[in-house]
């Protein structure tokens, strides 16, 4: 059926275009069917007619037709004929199914017909497009009668071998005759091709075993294999194999298959966690024990603090005694090398959404859905008691002896930062990072870092201080049009060591006020780190100053080091060392520039007086490109004002070209055009825009600046499986028009927003034909929508919970879409996070 069997509601859709909703009746924990009950009073216009099982029909070269949607289109028929009823099983990508036959044809069919019925020419269903030829049908007498279907296990899987291959096993010629009388339409044995360790049939079935009979019953196919462990479960069975020129009896103690099927998933921020379940198990040879990550494909969580987590029980055990917003440490290891443990860390923080699990009941066919509180500790409680322990003496690192005393006060203000992404917000969907940070103000606890480690305003990062303690901190600002982040952390979470611990960016001051700035030629040192947060310190000098242009076109440096700061002879700072985001080049995967410090001291300054949002930076809303004078010629520059720039001591032979809009409509005329050469202000070069050239005549104006879009994302709102905010930086840079600060940046795969969004995320402006505006406007409009009860849901299903919506969106290039689909109130329910405007305003979670 190619349908999963996690949390979902599903439909049916007829050929009239009529649906309804389906219960989950029966999803096989091994095979690739399902079965699902409908309401039939539910359908008002339509008469389906029953199509009758006849696996019997499926024999090679019987002709059939499929009916199916292939390619996505609906209600195809491609003719075919089988070839072959008795083919093992293929091994596919994406699941992994034992012990049953498979059918071959060849046929047209495309994607898009799984599940589909392959129908003779009397109308009967011989088997389902990519399952199993007779399983389906064994299984649906079960559901008719409304009783849960019986699904033994051992725990191994069994291969179906022709006569000849049997033979060449070490099988006599006597007994592939006594199988062929026994079973005269066989055409050879069943063969043990795999045991999992510490499972029922370890120890007493071994791989290349030859399944003569089972409890007295011969056996030849999956069918009858089948048939005796799902009647059996519970109870033993007995055995008698080939193995090694002899007839082997054997006890074997079955498993009920529904007992090693995960009913259970654990859901927070952009992870999803449950039991390991069978098919996993066999398709990667492991044992049936530990948590798996699903997404990963190939990692399950093994210990977590040093306490193993041999099913989801135990982790969420784990969990609930862990350090809240304190890192935990998590032992993962590869299916594909169970030796092969890798160790990680994350921590459990109040910005990484609700924690939810799901329950599968076997009786209504649903997932129940709960919210969990998994943290139980404050958090920094640990981290301050630890930094009691320091010693309050300064130990000098080994690599600074020999250089300058003060740059021992510089490497006391050096932090590591390291982020992770809680949330797929800000065009941040996953992944990690980490980079050097530096410590502006350790009593208000502000802390500037490059925007490479920016992996979004909710993500989960933590500062390591002296390569001994970590405290978790918050994004506070980041810089409009610099690759800079500002951070804060609570200096009370280092207790009354903090003094001790670290020190204040020693700035020399007319850097930090601007009245100087680094200048090409001029002698510096860098101090920074390695991956260990061991001091690294090399010498050279500024070789160029450049525009920062702010996009994937970065100035590449060699590097040997990471961020740093950028000292004088007197171990003052002069400026910042950075990494620079976007570069993705194989050759220079780290590229490296200079910043000079007034870049964030008037930010840093408003931090420490106010604890308002330090939204203080005024830019002429416009990306500018470094053009040389021979260029700028050709925008029309006059003779005149090229012997001006010319005069100039130290001039550089460029102007300043206007070659973006920073965004679209958001400054009212007098403003920038694109095209402009910035010339001066007044009497000063290239510094402010007075005259500027427009169509290539001199004018000057006077022009409007304007504060650039709030960088930081103060709330986040998650409905129908959409992730919606105000927009980020890019967003509006790339947006034709912002029609809305309702945007949609992400959707859950399988939820209802994924027939919703649009490639490059939309602006929200109508819900159900009530016009749209800011997030507050589409919480009022949704908390007003009345969504239908479930009715029915242990035995038939007439309505799901959830209600029908009407969307229209804008998407950044101004198309607009019109989208109408049925929320999932059950399975996705809505919630709201959110942050104040201080700098100490911590994330709330609401839900609807």
């Amino acid at each position: 059926m190619s349908l999963e069997s996690g949390p979902g509601i599903h439909k049916a859709t007829f050929d009239t275009n009529e649906y309804v909703y389906l219960q989950p009746v029966h999803y096989d924990p091994i095979h690739d069917f399902a079965f699902f009950r409908y309401d039939p009073a539910a359908l008002k216009h339509t008469q389906p007619k029953a199509i009758r099982l006849f696996p019997d029909g499926a024999r090679p070269g019987v002709p059939f037709q499929l009916i199916g949607n292939a390619a996505g289109e609906k209600m195809t028929v491609c003719a075919g004929t089988l070839s072959q009823v008795n083919r093992n099983p293929p091994i596919l990508t994406d699941g992994y199914d034992v012990n049953t036959f498979y059918c071959q044809a060849s046929t047209t069919s495309t994607g898009g017909v799984s599940g589909s019925p392959l129908l003779d020419i009397g109308g009967n269903a011989i088997a389902l497009s990519a399952a199993v030829s007779r399983e389906w049908c064994i299984r649906s007498e079960y559901v008719r009668r409304g009783e849960r279907t019986p699904r033994g296990t051992i725990q191994t899987a069994f291969l179906f071998e022709s006569y000849q291959e049997a033979q060449r096993l070490g099988l006599p010629e006597q007994e592939i005759e006594e199988s062929r009388l026994a079973n005269p339409k066989s055409e050879g044995m069943i063969v043990v091709d795999k045991v999992l360790h510490k499972g029922p049939a370890d120890g007493a079935l071994e791989v290349g075993d030859i399944v003569i009979d089972m409890d007295g019953k011969p056996i030849c196919d999956f069918v009858g294999l089948e048939s005796v462990l799902d009647a059996s479960v519970g109870c033993t069975v007995e055995f008698v194999v080939w193995r090694k020129g002899k007839l082997v009896p054997v006890t074997v103690c079955v498993q009920d298959m529904y007992d090693a099927t995960p009913t259970r998933l654990l859901h927070f921020a952009l992870a999803t966690l449950h039991d390991m379940s069978l098919s996993l198990a066999l398709s990667h040879s492991s044992v049936l024990t530990g948590v798996f990550i699903a997404g990963s494909t190939t990692m399950f969580l093994a210990h977590l603090n040093g306490t193993p987590t041999p099913n989801l029980t135990a982790l969420l055990d784990a969990f609930r005694s862990a350090p809240g917003g304190q890192h935990v440490v998590m032992k993962v290891a590869n299916y594909q090398n169970t030796l092969d443990y890798v160790v990680a860390t994350t921590s459990l923080a109040e910005n990484m959404g609700p924690v939810r699990l799901f329950t599968w009941s076997m009786e209504s066919g649903f997932w129940s859905v709960e919210d969990v509180e998994m943290r139980c500790k404050e958090a920094g409680s640990n981290a301050s008691e630890a930094a009691l322990l320091l010693p309050t003496a300064d130990v000098i690192p080994r690599a600074l002896s020999s250089a300058h005393a003060n740059l021992h006060s510089v490497w006391r203000s050096i932090v590591r930062i390291t982020s992770a992404a809680c949330l797929p917000a800000d065009n941040c969907s996953g992944g990690a990072a980490s980079d050097t940070g530096f410590v502006l103000d350790r009593l208000a606890g502000i802390v500037v870092c490059s925007a490479s480690a920016f992996h979004g305003s909710a993500a989960n990062v933590l500062i390591t201080i002296r390569n001994t303690l970590q405290v978790s901190a918050t994004v506070v600002y980041v810089h409009p049009l610099y690759p800079l982040i500002l951070l804060k952390y609570d200096p009370s979470d280092l207790g009354p060591a903090a003094d001790a611990l670290v020190s204040d960016l020693p700035v020399d001051t007319k850097y930090w006020c601007g009245e100087s700035r680094l200048t090409v030629g001029q002698e510096i040192t860098v101090l920074g780190t390695n991956p260990f947060m061991q001091p690294q310190v090399f010498y050279s000098r500024i070789v160029d100053r450049y525009l920062y242009e702010g996009d994937k076109s970065c100035k590449e440096h060699d590097a040997t080091t990471s961020s740093g700061a950028i000292c004088n002879s007197d171990g003052h700072v002069l400026g910042l060392w950075i990494q620079l985001p976007l570069c993705y080049k194989d050759h220079h995967p780290k590229v490296f520039t200079g910043v000079d410090l007034v870049h964030i001291s008037k930010l840093a300054e408003r931090m420490r007086s106010s604890s308002e949002y330090p939204d203080i930076v005024r830019t002429l809303n416009a990306r500018l490109s470094r053009i040389s004078l021979a260029e700028a010629r050709g925008y029309g520059l006059s003779d005149k004002w090229v012997a001006r720039i010319l005069a100039v001591a130290d001039c550089e032979s460029s102007v300043f070209l206007v070659k973006q809009l920073d965004i679209p409509g958001a400054v009212e005329a007098p403003g920038v055009e694109v095209g402009d050469i910035i010339l001066s202000v007044g009497n000063n070069l290239v510094r402010r825009i007075d005259d500027v050239a427009i169509s290539g005549q001199e004018i000057a104006v006077a022009v409007s600046t304007t504060h650039p879009c709030e960088t930081n994302t103060r709330r986040y709102l998650y409905w129908a499986g959409l992730f919606i905010q105000e927009p980020y930086v890019s967003a509006y840079r790339s947006s034709a028009s912002i029609p809305s600060t309702a945007f949609t940046s992400f959707y859950k795969c399988g939820s209802p927003g994924e027939n919703v969004a649009v490639s490059s995320g939309g602006f929200i402006t109508e819900l159900n034909n009530e016009a749209v505006e800011t997030i507050d406007d589409l919480i009022r409009i949704i908390r007003t929508l009345t969504p239908l009860q479930p009715t029915g849901l242990g035995r038939r299903v007439t309505t799901v919970p959830g209600c029908d919506v009407k969307l229209k969106l804008v998407d950044i290039r101004g198309q607009v879409f019109v989208r109408k689909f049925r929320t999932d109130d059950h399975y996705m329910p809505g919630w709201h996070m959110k942050r104040g405007g201080g700098i100490d305003a911590k994330w709330v979670l609401e839900s609807f």
